[in-house]
This record gives structure tokens, C-alpha cells and sequence, in this order.
């Protein structure tokens, strides 16, 4: 610092201030002449050039000066620092350790500080993560957030798609009377009561509530209210779901509930509930009613040879039958598989058969069709009426059951009205519940002969009668003896019936030689029959006594169970083949005969078995059996009978399948005489 106000350096920076100005002075002063005269300047040059060397010298003199005084308190300064720096530098020299220890404590907490800050930047940042999510969440489960102070009714602070679920603003949401404007009339007061009559609670209250959207739509809303303490504040925290969809859904299944999925009826509990109504109604208004139980026949089949798939849509298609009958005047559901009911109200005994047989009737004018064939409609029916047969719903349906027993042993596509429960067990086959109405049928020799026509297909004329054994109890009620016939074995009454049975069938082909009508005779022969050691006389004198004609008699022995008493069968066919009398194999198809058995036996006539004559209209292979059964008997020189036709489209069936005879309602029913049955034939007398 002294080196710059050495007096050598301070003179040499004098001079140059002082020749500079003189340099260019002069300078301009030749540049304004043209051709200055130079001897003319001097003097006066000469004098502003001393001038000026004196006012330099007195200029240098004060700056001396004043730099003498000023040179003392500067060394004096520069000294005092010298020493306070060179005593700082012998302090630090010799005490290094505290300043490196804050050294590197305030470093150790700069970097702390860093550090602390990346961690709330991190938090931060995972804060704003979980806010998104949680928008998220809200958004997909379409949640609404709001709250609100109790007492008031305003949103105060509203979070989640409100807008986008309920198209209402924001400004919408937090107006003083959003809740009474924009919640259903009926569920505005229990909201009210609930934000107004505030108490702390730890559960939430939940409510389901209507509220009518930006759309004018009315949706229903799950509010879920949790108050919450903040301090001395209460608060009402709302989560708020659309559950619109949800209470649909609840509805329909509430209604699907009472349906049957597959056909759209009603099911049974919904059944029931009707009965139970209907009853009731029936009990205050002194009206009658009837109830139908019933079932599908041969259903089983169709659900194995087609599958479940077919089997389904032949119960739509029923159904839809069954539904369109009753529509207007009764209740129709399905009970389960393929029975349905029917409850119709105000409706008498006479009134309930006369819907029956309109329902029989017009299916047998329907056909089942699908791509592979036609499977004919035909269904049993129970009757049952309130209050005569009983006055609570399971009790009359279960009266109902026993009645559809009852018909289906008769056969197929029938109705039998229910009786009272004593004759519910006996029908249902309850021997204790037989033993006295058979033993008073045998004293009084109630039992009888029904006869049901064979008909030659290829003339389309009655060729044969097939005699059917029948119990006709005093009430004119009628039996058939597969409701007796088990209970009549083991109270020992069975062959003493079955003995009267032939005798009738036989004594009914000799009244009609004898009075000049001969007809021909089937005549069933049961196994415990065949193994009796008298049949055979039986057989003749019976005959004999009756004038009737063994060559108009073919007895049929049933193939089921034939194979086990062959040799027995073999005997008395051998025997009363000598008198001229025919035999026919019955059931054929479903037994365990073989063909050595066949071959054995000299047989006149096969007899296919009714439920595979049925499956002939829609199982090709089942249809392929048949003829191959045509075949054999056409090989072994007898001739096929086929049972329960039932349709146009099977007889058409079996006639291009040259079956000979057929048997079944398309033709008759059984009766009790021949000549109910005269005048039938079919209407296409060629093939």
C-alpha cells in the first residue's frame, strides 16, 4: 500500500498530468492555424509553460505533505494488523481441535438438514401419491365424500365424481336446501332427523335414500353417516355410494325368486304362496277351487335320447301350452322336472274335469318337433278340490299326488280325481290300507274285464281286443291292477284274482260266439300264473264250459321277465298249442330273452314294448331296433305287434315300417264292451 504514494511515483503521475494537457493544447492549437508561425507562440507559450511548472511544483509540494502526514498512523495500522494477524495465526497453530469440532458439528447438521429435506420432499411426494390413489378409488367405486355441520343441511365440503354420477355442480351440492330440494319426499325425514338430532356414536348409521339427479331421475343412494369430535365441534362425515344398479338387480332377483328360470312361470314356493292365498280367500268367500297336479309322460326319454339341451326346450314348449290354456283362469307354475300345477279358483268338481279334458285334448293335437323328429305331448293329471279334500296347501297337494298315481296306473294321458286320505293310502298302494277294500271286492267279485282294440294297420280295421283287468269299487271308482295287484300277493289274494280274470276274459270270446259276434282275444298270462300246476286244465275246461274258440285266443307272456322260466313257459306252450290256441311274446325289446330262447319257443306274435314303440318318432337307432325286431319275427315266422301309439306321426311311422298292428289311444281307449269300439278304423286305409 506505502508503494503507491512513493514521491517517485506520486512526481511521475504530476508530470504526466501536466504534459498531457500541454500536448493537447499545442495539438489543437496547430490544427486551427493553417501555417502557424511558431516564433510568434513561443513567447507566449513560454509564459503559460511557467505558469504552469509553478503551479505543478506547489501541487507536488502539498501532496508531499499531506502524505507525511498521513504515512505515520497507516504504518502505524499496518503494524497493529500484523501482530493481530500473526497472534491469530500462533492461537490457531495452537489450538486447532474446537474450530474442526464446530467445523464438523454445523457440516454434520447442514447435512442433516439436507437429508431431512429429501425425506419430507419424499413424504410429500408419497402424500400426493396417495391422494391420487385415493381419487382413484373414490372414482372407481363411485364413491361421494361430503360433509356437513349437524343441525344444517349443507354440504360443506364435497369430494369424489359427484358431478359425473349425479350431474349436479358443485354449487348445486352446497346449497342451503339441497337435501330437502333433492331427496325423495318418503326418505327426507329420516335424513333430517338424523342431521338435526346430532349424538356421537361409534358405528355408523346407514340409510338408503332416493335422490334425484341433474337428470330429473330418481337414484337410489347408500349414506353411510359417521359424526365425528373435533375438540368441541361435531361434524357429520358422509360417504354416499349409487346403488341404482344394485337395488335393480335386487328386485329382479326378488322376482326370480318366484320364477322358474327355465320356462318363466312361477315355482313352487311362489306356488304355494298362491295356494296358501287361495285357500284363505276360498275359507272367507264359502267358494270352491281346484288344484291339478301333474306331470309329462315319457319325459325321461326324451331328456336321454336328446339330451338335457332338447329335454329343456320340450318343457319351454309345454309350458307355453300349459300357460296360454290357463291364462285367464287360473295360476300356473312348474313344481319341479316335469311337473307343473294349476290352482283355479271358484271352480266346481264338474267345471275342473271339463279344463281337464280340454287339456288332454289339445295336446294330443301338438307335437314336440326338432331336427331329429316329432315327440308327442302327453301328460297325467290329479285333481284336487278345496276345500273338500283338505284346506292347507301341502295337505291338498299332496292329495293331488295320490290322484296323479292313481291315473298314471291306469296309463297315459288320464286324470283320476282325488278321494279323502283313508283312500289316498289304499291307492297309493298301502296294502293294510287294501286289505279290506280287496277282500271285499273279491267276496263281492267286483273286479272286471276292460277291452281295448288292436288294430290291423295295413286294413285299418279292429283286428284283436287286449283284455285288462279292472277292480270298479262301489263309488264307480276304477283300478287298475297296478295299484293292487302287489298288495293282493302278499295278502294272498292274487291267484284266486287272477284265476277269475282268465276265466272272464275267456267267458267274454264265448258270449260273443255264441251270440253270433265272435271277436279275438288277447289274453295276459303273468309268470306266477304260468308256473301253476293246474293252468292248462284251467285253460280247457274254462273253455270248454264257455263254448269259446281256442283259435281266437292268443294268451301274451311277458319277455321281461321270461327268461328265468323257460322251461315252464315251454311246457304249457307246447301243451295248449294243441288245442289251437296262439301265444304272443309282450314288452318285447327291454327283457333278457335270447335268441335261442325265441327259436326254442313256437310264438305267433311279438309285442314291442310301449316305450320303445314312443321313441321310434325321434331315435333313429331306437327305430332301427324295431325293425330288426320286425326282421326276427318276419324270420321266425311271426308277426310284429306294436303298443302305445299315440300320434298320426307314429302310426305313419310304423306302417312304413310294415308293423302289422298297433294298439293305443290314437284308436281307443279301454272300455268295458266290444261295441264301443265298433266303428273304429283308420282313416288311411293304405300304406
Amino acid at each position: 500500500m506505502s508503494d503507491w504514494f512513493a514521491p517517485s511515483r506520486v512526481l511521475t503521475l504530476l508530470v504526466t498530468a501536466w504534459l498531457l494537457p500541454i500536448g493537447i493544447w499545442l495539438w489543437s492549437a496547430y490544427q486551427n492555424q493553417a501555417s502557424p508561425d511558431w516564433l510568434a507562440l513561443i513567447p507566449q507559450y513560454g509564459l503559460a509553460l511557467t505558469l504552469s511548472v509553478l503551479l505543478l511544483i506547489l501541487a507536488c509540494l502539498f501532496i508531499v505533505a499531506a502524505f507525511r502526514s498521513m504515512q505515520q498512523p497507516l504504518d502505524q495500522l499496518e503494524h497493529d494488523l500484523g501482530d493481530m494477524l500473526h497472534h491469530l495465526s500462533d492461537n490457531v497453530s495452537a489450538q486447532p481441535q474446537p474450530l474442526l469440532l464446530i467445523t464438523e458439528r454445523i457440516n454434520r447438521i447442514v447435512e442433516m438438514l439436507r437429508r431431512e429435506k429429501k425425506r419430507l420432499a419424499r413424504k410429500l411426494d408419497q402424500q400426493q401419491q396417495l391422494a391420487q390413489k385415493q381419487t382413484q378409488i373414490l372414482n372407481s367405486l363411485d364413491l361421494v365424500i361430503w360433509e356437513v355441520t349437524p343441525g344444517q343441511e349443507r354440504i360443506e365440503q364435497l369430494q369424489g365424481p359427484a358431478e359425473q354420477i349425479f350431474h349436479h355442480r358443485e354449487e348445486i351440492w352446497q346449497s342451503p336446501d339441497f337435501f330437502s330440494q333433492y331427496v325423495h319426499t318418503e326418505d327426507y325425514p329420516k335424513l333430517h332427523d338424523q342431521l338435526i338430532q346430532a349424538q356421537a356414536s361409534d358405528q355408523a348409521v346407514r340409510c338408503e335414500l332416493r335422490l334425484r339427479d341433474g337428470h330429473d331421475e330418481w337414484r337410489w343412494v347408500q349414506l353411510d353417516l359417521s359424526l365425528l369430535l373435533q375438540g368441541t365441534t361435531q361434524r357429520y362425515i358422509g360417504v354416499m355410494q349409487d346403488i341404482t344398479a344394485a337395488k335393480h338387480d335386487q328386485q329382479q332377483a326378488i322376482i326370480g325368486n318366484q320364477r322358474d328360470a327355465l320356462t318363466g312361470m312361477g315355482n313352487r314356493p311362489w306356488f304355494l304362496e298362491q295356494l296358501d292365498d287361495k285357500l284363505e280367500r276360498a275359507r272367507h268367500e264359502r267358494k270352491p277351487g281346484a288344484l291339478f297336479f301333474l306331470d309329462l309322460d315319457r319325459f325321461d326319454f326324451t331328456n336321454s335320447i336328446f339330451g338335457q339341451a332338447v329335454g329343456d326346450d320340450f318343457l319351454r314348449r309345454f309350458a307355453d301350452y300349459f300357460s296360454e290354456l290357463f291364462s285367464e283362469s287360473g295360476f300356473v307354475a312348474r313344481l319341479g322336472g316335469d311337473e307343473f300345477g294349476v290352482i283355479l279358483p271358484n271352480t266346481t268338481a264338474e267345471q275342473a274335469t271339463q279344463y281337464v279334458n280340454q287339456l288332454l285334448k289339445t295336446l294330443q293335437s301338438l307335437e314336440f318337433k326338432h331336427k331329429n323328429g316329432h315327440v308327442p305331448f302327453s301328460t297325467s293329471v290329479g285333481i284336487a278340490l278345496f276345500p273338500e279334500h283338505g284346506s292347507q296347501p301341502y295337505d291338498l297337494l299332496t292329495r293331488a299326488a295320490v290322484a296323479l298315481q292313481q291315473a298314471k296306473a291306469r296309463g297315459r294321458g288320464t286324470y283320476q280325481l282325488a278321494s279323502g286320505i283313508q283312500d289316498d293310502r289304499a291307492e297309493s298302494g298301502d296294502t293294510a290300507a287294501w286289505e279290506e277294500r280287496l277282500r271285499e271286492a273279491v267276496d263281492r267279485d267286483l273286479f272286471t274285464i276292460y277291452f281295448q282294440p288292436i288294430i290291423d294297420l295295413d286294413i285299418g280295421v279292429i283286428h284283436y281286443y287286449e283284455c285288462l283287468l279292472r277292480l270298479i269299487e262301489p263309488n264307480g271308482r276304477t283300478h287298475g291292477p297296478g295299484l293292487f295287484i302287489n298288495a293282493a300277493e302278499h295278502l294272498g289274494l292274487r291267484d284266486t284274482i287272477e284265476r277269475r280274470a282268465l276265466a272272464k276274459a275267456i267267458r267274454a270270446q264265448g258270449v260273443g260266439n255264441r251270440s253270433g259276434h265272435p271277436v279275438s282275444l288277447t289274453i295276459n298270462l303273468s309268470n306266477r300264473q304260468l308256473n301253476q300246476i293246474d293252468l292248462v286244465d284251467q285253460i280247457r275246461v274254462t273253455v270248454k264250459e264257455q263254448k269259446a274258440k281256442p283259435s281266437r285266443i292268443v294268451f301274451e307272456i311277458n319277455a321281461k321277465s321270461a327268461a328265468n322260466n323257460m322251461l315252464r313257459i315251454r311246457q304249457v306252450v307246447t301243451e295248449l298249442r294243441k288245442d289251437g290256441f296262439r301265444f304272443a311274446w309282450d314288452d318285447f325289446g327291454v327283457g333278457a330273452l335270447s335268441f335261442e330262447d325265441l327259436r326254442s319257443v313256437p310264438f305267433d306274435y311279438i309285442k314291442v314294448d310301449g316305450d320303445l314303440t314312443t321313441k321310434v318318432v325321434w331315435s333313429p337307432a331306437d327305430r332301427a331296433m324295431v325293425k330288426a325286431i320286425g326282421d326276427l319275427a318276419q324270420g321266425l315266422d311271426m308277426v310284429l305287434m306294436a303298443e302305445a301309439v299315440e300320434t298320426e306321426h307314429m302310426l305313419r311311422i310304423l306302417r312304413d315300417d310294415h308293423i302289422a298292428f298297433g294298439q293305443g289311444r290314437l284308436f281307443a281307449e279301454p272300455a268295458p264292451r266290444f261295441h264301443e269300439h265298433e266303428r273304429i278304423i283308420v282313416t288311411e286305409n293304405r300304406r
